[in-house]
């Protein structure tokens, strides 16, 4: 059931080294940009706030080269932020209940 407007926060954290990343929510493209790279001083490379009429969203994220793909629905009543990290040569994605903290 779709009660009003919902956001969720997806941040892209370590790993990122200048790839072209993909992100979709619910099959709708909301987020595409090269040249992604993590700062490291504050383990994030980029972030994005999405609106949605749904409570629980499917997202996916790609990034090349690599052909990296991970998904995973969130519910984002309960968990609206997610993490996006590259570890060992693959995505990590990551829902929280709690805005990231950054140095």
């Amino acid at each position: 059931m779709c009660q009003g407007i919902n956001t969720m926060h997806i941040a892209l954290h370590d790993g990122f080294a200048g790839q072209t990343v993909t992100i979709v929510v619910d099959g709708r493209q909301v987020y595409r940009r090269s040249g992604v790279q993590t700062d490291p001083r504050i383990s994030r490379a980029d972030s994005i706030d999405v609106e949605t009429q749904a409570t629980v969203a499917t997202v996916e994220v790609s990034a090349q080269p690599g052909n990296l793909q991970a998904s995973t629905q969130v519910d984002i009543k309960v968990t609206p932020y997610v993490a996006v990290d590259i570890v060992r040569g693959a995505i990590k994605l990551t829902p929280a209940a709690e805005p990231f903290q950054y140095m």
